[in-house]
């Protein structure tokens, strides 16, 4: 039974794999224009956050171009 399970989760930790490789792929390939973005001195007080955020990966997925008009949107905290 558990040579099964293995193999099950062998057979299907494959197609997740050829999911996740594209995804990893778009985050090496940074374009100069949202390293230019990222790198604004206007942009200062978010850089500490930009790593957790993953910023530049979340550039490259929305499609953000150049001359874009981006809205910032952010949930309230509710505590």
């Amino acid at each position: 039974m558990r040579t099964f399970t293995i193999a099950f989760a062998v057979i299907l930790a494959g197609p997740l794999l050829a999911l996740v490789q594209p995804v990893a792929q778009a985050a090496e390939k940074t374009p100069a224009y949202v390293t230019a973005a990222m790198n604004d001195p206007a942009r200062s007080a978010d850089r500490a956050n930009d790593g957790r955020r993953k910023m530049a990966a979340v550039l490259v997925f929305s499609e953000v171009k150049p001359g874009t008009r981006v809205m910032p949107c952010s949930t309230p905290r509710i505590r």
